[in-house]
């Protein structure tokens, strides 16, 4: 990713000659006038000169809010070039008397015009703040053009409710808080700003907010999305009341009452160009708690899968009261769809079977996002589905992945292999993906990576009932912050050899290791010997790689939609997470080394469409065992039965 290098200091010559500058950026912005912002224009704003008066660099100390539970202080700091976040970015909107009021673009909060006094000892400080009241407009301001070079102008910000100017100083040398200071503005130490356009990463085709937080409203997390057996895309995520807490009672201020948490739907029949209004699943199944009366009731982490063989769509959520690190026992449920996903039944709880499983298992909840069904066991009418939870034995800290799997599409559930023995001993939230020999990996969340395991079943036993874990693989990137990410197995062909074959593909925030950032996606072309834990973690190259997105991010997840693109769904903003989503092509994640193979995704309704004699071909070499459905067309289906 390239971004735009800083404005250097050393090219200021002597800012008495800039009343003489007129900038085209700014259109008619002059020195000694008021500012003329755009309106929808994000901004950048920085500290302008340090304490000694010398200049600074934009990225040395940008402002930003901090986005507080009841107020936004505004600070500033050197992070920005590594964070990549919205929070750094201003939007100024004109009132009739021509001053602006200031909004934060990570947080939605306006500034007020007035401060608060004291805070940390600075009894005599007016520290500078924003409302979380999104229905706030903020305090009106004036902002003074002192000097323009290139495309930054050097400005003050004056309060028009006091008369005071924002300033950086705070008494102490740290600089890190925005205060309101009395003045005439001339100090440039105290009183003088940097502005320019923000350098934001450029909006992308086909990027949508499905959901948006309204921070102290309600807080929307966890991505969840399938595709349907007629191509409906399904995208759930959690609605949560007041805060961004899980599930459970265990969370501070919430007086051990639990959190209220209800399951809200979208669809799209376009491939995600167009999307159904939020739907809320669980209305009226839920509830808040009452201090000494009764515990809050939620439903939240959905995890979901479409039948490729019928119009049923499974979805799999935490229920009840109580979450992973409460004394009570955490529940699960079930909901079905028989329409492709546009409908829910009643919500089904299976937790009591689940605990049958392992007595001595005291919590446990199933990994959001996507559910993976099975390309080669088919039992009954169904074919398998697997996903994978984390178990928590009675009494004990120690977490540990377990896989499950149901051939009769989540009425029952069994885990793969032994019940005693974790394939991912102290694990986080996994995904579950299948080897295209048939064999079952689990891709389980850590630092900078994932821990990699592969089931490998008995290959005499054409039940696919036995079978044993391989040892725990380490796969390691150079950043990356530990998340739920998915893990998927595409079919694909190598635009320089013309081969067809399969792509492993794993997103996860890329680009620190101490916050969540950037979610991106990293690829490795599967070799024919990638049938272990060992060899599937060897031969990732960083330079197969994919920023989906810039910003502050968390869980993404992940679908095949019938144009051949890939759906992902993702947590996006500065913690108060917006729920986004964009289709990509292979093509586009892979800077055209690989392509879609077919398009459809191989669903009785959408099967993949073979139109070319190599694709043809490839059905019967690459993919013979595939047990999905395919569509000949063209000079393909002449070739389909030789």
């Amino acid at each position: 990713m390239s971004r735009q290098p800083f404005f250097t200091c050393a090219a200021i010559l002597g800012l008495a000659l800039f009343g003489l500058m007129k900038l085209d950026v700014h259109g008619e912005n002059l020195v000694g006038q008021a500012m003329e912002l755009e309106r929808g224009t994000y901004y950048e704003i920085w500290d302008a000169y340090d304490e000694n008066e010398q200049l600074l660099e934009p990225a040395a100390r940008m402002l930003y809010d901090d986005g507080g539970r009841d107020t936004g202080w505004l600070k500033y700091d050197g992070n920005y070039p590594n964070s990549y976040s919205r929070k750094y970015s201003w939007r100024f909107e004109k009132t009739d008397a021509g001053q602006y009021s200031m909004r934060n673009m990570g947080t939605g909060f306006a500034v007020l015009g007035e401060g608060i006094m004291g805070h940390q000892g600075y009894e005599d400080k007016e520290f500078v703040v924003s409302d979380k009241n999104r229905e706030n407009i903020g305090g009106q301001y004036t902002l003074e053009i002192k000097a323009i070079e290139g495309d930054i102008c050097y400005v003050t910000i004056r309060s028009q409710a006091t008369g005071k100017y924002l300033s950086t100083e705070n008494g102490e040398g740290n600089r890190t808080y925005a205060i309101f200071k009395e003045g005439d503005g001339s100090n440039k130490t105290d009183a003088w700003w940097g502005i320019r356009k923000a350098q934001l990463m450029p909006q992308q085709e086909g990027k949508q907010a499905l959901w948006e937080t309204a921070v102290g409203e309600v807080h929307y997390r966890i991505p969840a999305i399938t595709t349907a057996n007629n191509g409906n895309i399904v995208a759930v995520a959690d609605y949560r009341y007041n805060t961004a807490s899980d599930l459970g009672t265990n969370w501070e201020g919430y007086a051990n009452l639990g959190h209220q948490i209800d399951l809200v739907t979208r669809t799209s029949l376009t491939n995600g160009k167009t999307w159904s209004a939020s739907r809320n699943l669980t209305a009226g199944l839920t509830r808040p708690g009452v201090r000494g009366q009764e515990l809050a009731i939620g439903y939240g982490d959905a995890a979901l899968v479409a039948d490729r063989e019928s119009d049923k769509v499974l979805l799999v959520s935490v229920s009840g009261s109580y979450g992973y690190m409460d004394v009570g026992k955490t529940q699960a449920s079930t909901m079905l769809s028989e329409d492709n996903g546009e409908t829910f039944g009643a919500p089904v709880r299976i937790d009591e079977q689940i605990y049958q499983l392992n007595p001595k298992w005291q919590a446990f909840f199933f990994a959001s996002g996507r559910i993976m069904q099975s390309r080669y066991v088919k039992v009954g009418d169904y074919y398998r589905i697997y996903s994978a939870i984390l178990a928590r034995e009675g009494g004990t800290n120690t977490n540990a992945n377990h896989v499950l799997y149901s051939d009769d599409f989540g009425k029952t559930w069994k885990v793969l292999g032994s019940v005693e023995a974790s394939p991912v001993p102290a694990g986080d939230e996994a995904k579950i993906e299948e080897l295209p020999n048939g064999d079952v990996l689990i891709s389980s969340r850590k630092g900078s990576g994932r821990y990699i395991n592969v089931f490998h079943y008995e290959k005499t036993d054409n039940t696919y009932k036995t079978g044993a874990w391989d040892s725990r693989q380490e796969l390691n990137f150079p950043a990356g912050n530990s998340t739920n990410g998915e893990v998927y197995i595409a079919y694909v062909k190598n635009t320089q050899t013309g081969k067809y074959g399969y792509l492993a593909l794993q997103s996860l925030p890329t680009l620190r290791n101490d916050k969540r950032v950037g979610v991106g996606i990293y690829y490795k072309e599967l070799q024919e010997g990638d049938t272990t834990a060992a060899a599937y973690v060897s031969g990732w190259n960083t330079n197969n790689f994919y920023l989906l997105q810039q910003y502050n991010s968390a869980y993404s997840t992940c679908t095949l939609q019938p144009d051949g693109k890939m759906g992902f769904l993702w947590e996006e903003r500065d913690s108060n997470y917006d729920i986004v989503y964009r289709g990509v092509s292979i093509s586009e994640i892979t800077e055209g080394k690989y392509e879609n193979a077919f398009q459809g995704i191989g669903s009785k309704t959408m099967p993949y469409v073979v139109a070319t004699r190599a694709q043809a071909e490839a059905v019967k070499t690459v993919y013979a065992n595939e047990l999905v459905n395919w569509k000949y067309i063209g000079e393909a289906a002449s070739l389909e039965n030789k």
